[in-house]
């Protein structure tokens, strides 16, 4: 959570907006990774693609990114937490509920968003931006050195004398930068080259548009089915001493089973564990629809 707070004090300052630079004084760490979801909207209308009747139709698999904010342990609050899954609004991303996180985890509450459909990466497209906003290109010579000096300082040799447009492609490939400006479910509806956040949600086509909340609530409703399989019987009975330096394969039994940071406690949800759902202006819609589906 401090890494992040650093990392969202520089966009904030790249934005020129204050609303980016958030502190965590309750969320312990943050949890970035992707579920499979099945996709009904398979079709070339983009609209629902099975029999509401007999289930019946075409059905494909889509990849979807989660952000999990998983408070601190303390006398009062301790895991597996209880989990309120967030909806975010229009033209956002599964990063609005960081707006929040800090006071929800205050109350020993987990958060779980994802990116709707046709919403996310939070900031899309960044060498189109700067050829559309010259006046940002100067700053990406002394923002590139800051960003990977935090993030990936022993890889700060590789992004010296680079021009920007080779910048920008090696420094996609670190983890944080690709979930906050690569990995999302925006759609280049028109065909012009660059990716229509929210628009390739909403439709004139009724059919079309009802598609997309029902793919999101499914989503929501997958999301259910994960959190409540997660069981603290299904987490290695041993902590990693150093998860930090550990592989993907030592950490994969502690990512799955849900103890993010392989303490050897499930980190949240459960059979029984309370879930929540809230939402933010179209998060709003899906999550009164979300709560009259989902028992």
């Amino acid at each position: 959570a401090e890494f992040l707070t650093k990392l969202l004090d520089i966009i904030a300052t790249i934005q020129d907006d204050d609303n980016f630079a958030i502190q965590f004084f309750n969320v312990d760490y943050l949890v970035f990774g992707s579920w499979h979801t099945p996709n009904i909207r398979d079709t070339p209308l983009r609209n629902l693609g099975i029999d509401l009747h007999t289930g019946e139709g075409e059905v494909s698999v889509e990849e979807v990114p989660f952000l999990i904010s998983i408070p601190k342990t303390t006398e009062k609050h301790k895991p597996p937490f209880p989990v309120a899954l967030y909806f975010h609004g229009t033209n956002t991303s599964r990063f609005e509920p960081l707006a929040v996180a800090d006071d929800m985890a205050r109350q020993g509450i987990a958060m779980i968003s994802f990116d709707q459909v046709g919403h996310g990466p939070t900031l899309q497209d960044i060498a189109r931006q700067l050829r559309e906003n010259p006046e940002y290109e100067a700053l990406a010579p002394g923002i590139v050195p800051l960003i990977v000096d935090l993030i990936v300082p022993e890889r700060a040799d590789e992004f010296v004398n680079l021009g920007l447009g080779e910048t920008l492609d090696k420094i996609e490939s670190i983890g944080i930068i690709a979930e906050l400006f690569v990995h999302g479910r925006a759609e280049d509806i028109n065909e012009d080259g660059r990716f229509d956040a929210a628009e390739s949600f909403f439709y004139a086509d009724p059919a079309r548009m009802c598609a997309s909340f029902q793919q999101d609530i499914l989503d929501m409703l997958q999301m259910v089915r994960v959190l409540r399989n997660l069981r603290q019987a299904n987490v290695p009975d041993e902590p990693l001493d150093d998860p930090g330096s550990a592989t993907f394969e030592q950490l994969q039994p502690y990512l799955f089973s849900g103890d993010f940071n392989a303490d050897g406690v499930l980190d949240l949800g459960g059979p029984d564990v309370p879930l929540t759902l809230a939402g933010t202006s179209l998060g709003g819609f899906h999550s009164i629809m979300g709560a009259a589906v989902e028992p």
